[in-house]
């Protein structure tokens, strides 16, 4: 009888196999989901820094008793938008002078693609039709991958701006939240001329 009964000591090929699929397939999940959860986490940073750039604009508005200041100027890039650097490191004769008072620190730009500026060309908040975009005092936030102007990162932090201040609205230039420069940026509203 003692014969018929071998013993083994180790695990078979199919054992090893079906065990080995069931991590990968385990690892592969864990993977994507940690994925999402790291890009929602970017998003969520994102909308925690343009709160704090535009809680440190109105504190400095508010204390200083001025209006928004203005930014005219056929260059676009050095005169209608100041970097969140370049109000910090400002302390005399410029938009924001002494900012650093209100904001330290100036936020790293997310994931080396997007980053943030004070935008205001002296235009007054206009909504309506797909002609007319809504301008006004604004945070922008810009797209710095040209080669990638339609940036999945620019797509999912609008849509939950969007969602979370303008409540879901419709239309892309309207509302506190809007799309603009080819799509490439995103505004958000913060006051009016």
């Amino acid at each position: 009888m003692k014969g018929l009964y071998r013993k083994y000591v180790g695990f078979t090929l199919i054992e090893v196999l079906v065990v080995a699929a069931i991590i990968g397939i385990l690892s592969a999940v864990a993977y994507i989901s940690l994925n999402e959860a790291r890009d929602k986490a970017k998003i969520v940073a994102a909308y925690n820094d343009i709160t704090q750039f535009e809680l440190a604009l109105r504190s400095f508005r508010t204390v200083n008793g001025e209006p928004w200041p203005v930014l005219a100027n056929n260059n676009y890039v050095t005169m209608r938008q100041h970097s969140i650097d370049a109000l910090i490191n400002c302390s005399s004769s410029c938009t924001f002078p002494n900012f650093s008072t209100y904001l330290a620190v100036a936020p790293e730009p997310l994931d080396g693609v997007i980053n943030y500026s004070y935008a205001n060309t002296g235009t007054a908040y206009e909504c309506g039709g797909d002609d007319k975009h809504a301008t006004g005092v604004s945070i922008r936030i810009g797209n710095l991958n040209a080669s990638d102007p339609d940036s999945p990162l620019m797509d999912e932090l609008y849509d939950y701006l969007n969602q979370k201040v303008d409540g879901g609205d419709d239309d892309r230039n309207c509302g506190q939240i809007r799309r603009g420069g080819g799509s490439s940026s995103i505004y958000y509203l913060i006051g009016d001329n």
